[in-house]
């Protein structure tokens, strides 16, 4: 983890942006939120790389799903860590959808669950996984 890391959170819950972005702010690392997976892929699309992204599955227009699957497909996207985030953690589309990704949690999560998962994808010493 670096002072520079970034994640994008990516849900259609203004609550579960804020709450997310604030649990990230106290680890120390900056977010930036939007709420559908167009506004995900402009954001990326505009030149933003952070360094992973916090995705809900049930988004409207364009599923989580077609979103990490857009961006596993872009050559400069392709390797930013993805957490996948859903309140209902069952059914084929969701395994579908959660191979795609490097981690997955489920709505609501806690603090510490958060924040060990990004850690442990942006390569914090204190979190890496034996």
């Amino acid at each position: 983890m670096t002072s520079e890391d970034t994640v994008l959170i990516v849900d259609d819950d203004v609550v579960v942006r804020l709450t997310a972005a604030a649990i990230l702010k106290r680890t120390g690392i900056l977010a930036n939120s939007v709420g559908s997976g167009e506004e995900a892929l402009a954001f990326l699309a505009a030149g933003h790389l952070p360094s992973a992204i916090l995705c809900d599955y049930f988004l409207p227009i364009m599923s989580g799903e077609e979103v990490v699957r857009q961006i596993r497909s872009h050559p400069s996207w392709k390797n930013i860590p993805v957490i996948l985030l859903t309140g209902r953690a069952s059914g084929a589309e969701w395994e579908r959808a959660a191979v795609l990704c490097d981690a997955t949690l489920t709505k609501p999560f806690r603090a510490d669950d958060l924040t060990s998962l990004v850690n442990r994808l942006l390569g914090s010493e204190d979190e890496k996984v034996a």
